[in-house]
């Protein structure tokens, strides 16, 4: 049965979860659909959220509906879909509503659909970039011998796509794909999974400067099976996350940001126990902060899963138990954070299993926080934790330290002053007092920071090695 357009207000509620006794920082969202998959769009032109995807009405089938929804944060409202299967991108522009299902693209005009596709291309992606709509389209012969794949970088002119920044002459090869396009200090960034042959810095990201398509350093180079999947700024720098890691020669885990020259690494970034299989889906600005969903067990060295926030210094966690489960989309919403992953359960609650839609209300993204990339004024530690030699002339020290009461985890980081790791250890722990010895790896002298994890209360000191 589908919905006539009305607004759905009665579907809509929330209630809270508690687990060990704790009031959760998640509550569920719950549409009365069970989505498939979910995309967000802000639009604060109307303080509206976009809600759309795979939108199912029925737990029972495994199929994709052409649902929109938009909400303004009381009530939802069902927007009429476009009859050929699921969403893939939405963007309003010009007081109409453009949204594409990743092989048409549509506009709404008094209600209806109207398929724009004036050309045999499947179009996917919609980007606002100063007031001009724009949109990723590809083209696919196949024939035998050889599969030809052209890419097009189009805008909306009010009556036609026209091509523009000739993307064509740089993408060579099928199963390229665009996932994100922004404007960064007067460049055009396009990113996805980008390779080009005769380009070998061209790799998952590339900017056009007016004229003519760079690298972005040396790209973000990668098993050849990752992408960047979005590109955000934040604090005066462009951030790209999705499938990539240090040891496949990218400039971050996960995640890495652009000051228009050089690619900078966050801390050690995202990382899923250790290996080399973390990644980052989506991001978002809440509170000041850059908030990132995806698939990961740590950030910066602190533990925490499936979301972490940055500040521009440090990581933050919470202490949440997504179950081991990924975050896929996130999006800010009136200073609410809601998210879809593939999570079943969070914080042992279960009724997130069929919607897998939570939204974050409560808590503080500081619960559990990494050790600043720049520390200034260190205040000394508290009496109860005593770290000695100190300075340490083999790289060997002992950390001891006393509680009033019971704790249960111990994080130790020590990183360089531009913030790498160079030693880094979760314990667990069922007592009041804690002792430990520190052998780091050989390393040259000077000053190093050490941060002190007990139970998501950090507490830093500076260590030398002579």
């Amino acid at each position: 049965m589908r919905f006539k357009g009305f607004t759905i207000i009665a579907c809509l509620f929330f209630y809270c979860i508690h687990a060990q006794g704790q009031i959760s920082h998640w509550q569920n969202f719950v549409l009365n659909v069970f989505p498939i998959d979910v995309k967000f769009f802000n639009d604060t032109a109307t303080n509206s959220l976009y809600i759309f995807g795979g939108l199912n009405f029925s737990k029972n089938q495994n199929i994709y509906s052409d649902t929109i929804l938009k909400w303004n944060g009381t009530s939802m409202q069902y927007i009429s879909g476009l009859k050929q299967g699921g969403v893939g991108a939405l963007m309003p522009f010009q007081n109409k509503l453009f949204a594409t299902n990743n092989i048409n693209i549509f506009v709404q005009d008094s209600n209806k659909w109207h398929n724009i596709n004036n050309r045999k291309r499947e179009y996917y992606g919609l980007f606002n970039i100063n007031n001009k709509l724009y949109n990723f389209q590809d083209s696919v012969v196949f024939a035998s011998p050889n599969t030809s794949c052209h890419y097009f970088i189009s805008y909306w002119n009010g009556i036609n796509w026209i091509d523009t920044l000739n993307i064509d002459t740089v993408f060579k090869g099928y199963g390229q794909t665009l996932n994100s396009l922004i404007e960064y200090k007067g460049e055009l960034y396009v990113a996805g999974n980008i390779f080009a042959l005769d380009h070998p810095d061209f790799q998952e990201i590339i900017r056009f400067d007016g004229k003519n398509w760079k690298s972005v350093g040396n790209g973000i180079p990668n098993s050849g099976l990752g992408s960047v999947r979005k590109l955000l700024i934040y604090k005066d720098d462009l951030y790209a996350c999705g499938e990539f890691m240090e040891s496949q020669g990218a400039p971050g885990n996960a995640i890495a940001r652009w000051d228009g020259s050089n690619w900078q690494r966050l801390g050690d970034g995202l990382i899923l126990d250790n290996k080399s299989d973390s990644w980052a889906s989506d991001m978002t600005l809440l509170q000041g902060k850059l908030i990132v969903s995806g698939y990961f067990n740590d950030a910066g060295g602190i533990p925490g899963t499936t979301v972490a926030a940055w500040d521009g210094k440090n990581w933050c966690t919470l202490k949440d138990n997504f179950g081991g489960n990924p975050g896929l989309a996130i999006q800010s919403f009136n200073n609410v954070l809601i998210m879809y992953g593939a999570y079943k359960s969070i914080d042992g609650d279960s009724s997130y299993q069929y919607n897998n839609l939570a939204q974050w209300k409560t808590g503080n993204f500081g619960d559990s926080c990494s050790v600043p990339l720049s520390v200034q004024n260190i205040p000394e530690l508290p009496n109860r934790i005593n770290i000695f030699p100190n300075p340490t002339h083999n790289n060997r020290f002992k950390i001891q330290y006393e509680s009033k009461t019971v704790f249960k985890n111990v994080a130790i980081v020590v990183t360089t002053s531009t913030g790498q790791t160079i030693f880094r250890k979760q314990f667990a722990n069922d007592n009041s007092s804690f002792s430990t010895d520190i052998s780091l790896p050989e390393t040259t002298t000077g000053v190093y920071f050490l941060g002190f994890n007990v139970d998501g209360k950090l507490n830093m000191a500076k260590i030398s090695l002579e």
